[in-house]
């Protein structure tokens, strides 16, 4: 093995800004090669390999033509496939020519990563499938024919980092991983300029774990941060009026601010930064921004998902699709994400907090909590009641979201009346946890329905007694687009019906079933819980009733203005209610 002396440039660096170099451990040293024994281990995989040679005990490429690459791959002998999180380290000498490529996780000609140097800038690369979903880019100091210099790249799950020379020269998330490794390969190529000559020496490749297990590189953002923990979340002078601040009730905002963040979606459409309050202040101007309406102060992530389609829009950020998880893995669930670089929201009762890592024998949590000074979930001393997972996306955002008081029946199902696979329905509260003793503002049923088919559902709303009630209901076509399709009115044990027409690519609609039947049905509960308190008047209304029923549709327009007329005629033996309410059923 070769010993040169290395000249370290001054390195101008570009680095991610939602990144930051965190120490690896190497634990093992998978393969070293200084190329004494010639290319033995080497084959060729894009040419017959003639253009590359032993030179002064190093691995040297000629190329004399232009737009020409040539490329050497670890035989399979070597190498074995389930090599994930490594560090591939070489000594790099170019001689002659402009273009510099090094080439690690390399799978086959149409999936592998490339770090190509041309001038004073170093492109990361990703073919995948043929295609190239991922590229980074970094300014540096030109690399200097004749030098050698030392590269290093550590690809931690889809966090790369690479070193020159000893300094970090990208930091960055590759966020079209999917848990492949690859071997170490080497390659020189020609563009319009020609021709290259390179040198390949010294290389060896290790096994690398992140300290401390794996933290992901997430922003704390505190709902008590003096620049906003007084101003007045959502519309909380109307639920709450003596308490109404983002220091009281804006975990879940402050957390979604972290996630936001992280993805590297800075700044909102007006190009103010984004932080709790301007996520707050968005929802806020939004008719979909909050659950149930100006009532509960619980976010809704669709919303949120749509404003990250927006921004996406205008700044080709990264587009987040979001799912709700339960169940009895949520910890695996939560890891899952995180070897996949994601960081998740967390829910334990009546608070949120980001997922941002877990410990070396994976059984607690890291966590950024936007309330407590707190590391681990552990520290809580509570159970995980879901995970909100976000999904960069570049398709669907689909979603059914329906929302009410818990007093409220309601039922979304096939137009058969089956189950819906996939539907959602939970209960949700929004509690102060900075308060001595914990306070709780009433709770709302929520039912969701994450890429709905399009086509038709039966919707079923009802009270286990007469009353008033809200239901608010929000459909999302592919792109977070909402229709609202909220209703109010009264409703009864005899439930009210509804067509769901589902559109993926338009708006929606909600279409009434009425029927004599039905009205029959509702008349009847109201006489029996003395909403209608005269039975000559009940006779008389149902008779009627009963004689339009026996006829067809077409023909009880006749009968549907007599009772019209009779509810008119008895308003003074019915409850002023119940009148309004057998009126708008007709």
């Amino acid at each position: 093995m070769k010993i040169f002396k290395i000249t370290t440039s001054l390195l101008l660096i570009l680095l991610s800004p939602v990144l930051t170099y965190s120490p690896a451990r190497a634990a093992e040293v998978l393969f070293t090669e200084d190329f004494s024994q010639g290319l033995v281990k080497w084959q060729p995989v894009r040419d017959d390999g003639s253009m590359w040679q032993i030179a002064n005990g190093a691995a040297e490429a000629y190329v004399g033509r232009r737009s020409t690459v040539t490329e050497l791959a670890l035989k399979d002998e070597y190498w074995h496939a389930d090599w994930k999180n490594l560090e591939y380290q070489l000594e790099f000498t170019p001689i002659q020519g402009a273009d510099k490529n090094i080439s690690f996780k390399f799978n086959n000609l149409k999936n592998w990563y490339e770090l190509h140097f041309v001038n004073n800038s170093c492109d990361l690369v990703r073919l995948k499938d043929g295609q190239i979903p991922f590229s980074h880019f970094a300014w540096i100091t030109p690399l200097v024919n004749g030098q050698t210099y030392v590269i290093k790249v550590q690809t931690i799950d889809n966090r790369i980092i690479v070193f020159l020379n000893g300094q970090v020269i990208i930091d960055t998330i590759d966020l079209s991983y999917n848990q492949n490794g690859g071997k170490i390969s080497i390659k020189a190529g020609t563009g319009a300029a020609y021709p290259t000559r390179v040198r390949f020496d010294n290389i060896v490749v290790k096994s690398i774990d992140p300290e401390n297990g794996k933290q992901l590189n997430v922003a704390v953002q505190k709902q008590t941060d003096p620049a906003w923990k007084d101003e007045e979340y959502d519309h909380a002078s109307r639920w709450s009026p003596a308490m109404t601040t983002m220091g009281r009730w804006g975990c879940a905002v402050a957390s979604a601010s972290m996630i936001l963040n992280y993805h590297g979606i800075n700044k909102l459409a007006d190009g103010s930064a984004m932080t709790p309050l301007s996520l707050n202040n968005w929802l806020k101007s939004q008719t979909d921004g909050f659950i149930d309406g100006l009532k509960s102060g619980y976010v809704n992530w669709i919303a949120v998902t749509r404003l990250t389609r927006e921004l996406s829009e205008k700044y080709q950020t990264t587009k987040l699709e979001t799912a709700r998880k339960v169940g009895t893995e949520l910890f695996k669930i939560v890891t899952e994400e995180i070897d996949q670089s994601k960081p998740s929201i967390l829910e334990i009762a009546g608070h949120f907090l980001v997922g941002s890592g877990y410990t070396a024998d994976r059984v607690d949590l890291f966590v950024k909590d936007p309330a407590f000074s707190l590391n681990l979930f552990s520290q809580h001393q509570t159970q995980l009641k879901s995970v909100r997972t976000f999904q960069p996306s570049h398709t669907d955002l689909s979603y059914l979201l329906l929302s009410h008081d818990p007093s409220l029946k309601v039922q979304l199902t096939a137009l058969d009346g089956s189950a819906v696979a996939g539907l959602q329905e939970y209960e949700e509260s929004i509690k102060d946890p900075t308060a001595g003793s914990i306070q709780t503002m009433p709770s709302t049923i929520i039912h969701e329905l994450a890429k709905p088919s399009g086509g038709q559902y039966l919707l079923k709303i009802s009270r286990s007694s007469f009353g008033p009630f809200n239901l608010q209901f929000f459909s999302y076509d592919i792109q977070a687009n909402p229709t609202n399709l909220s209703q109010s009115g009264w409703a009864g044990p005899v439930p009210l019906v509804y067509v769901v027409n589902y559109q993926r690519e338009a708006g929606s609609t909600l279409q009434p079933q009425h029927s004599l039947t039905q009205w029959r049905a509702q008349l009847k509960n109201l006489w029996e819980t003395k909403q209608l308190y005269k039975s000559y008047a009940y006779a008389a209304i149902d008779r009627i009733a009963r004689l339009g029923e026996a006829q067809p549709v077409s023909k009880q327009g006749r009968y549907l203005n007599s009772l019209r007329q009779l509810l008119k005629q008895y308003q003074n033996a019915m409850t002023a209610d119940s009148r309004q309410f057998l009126e708008q059923q007709l």
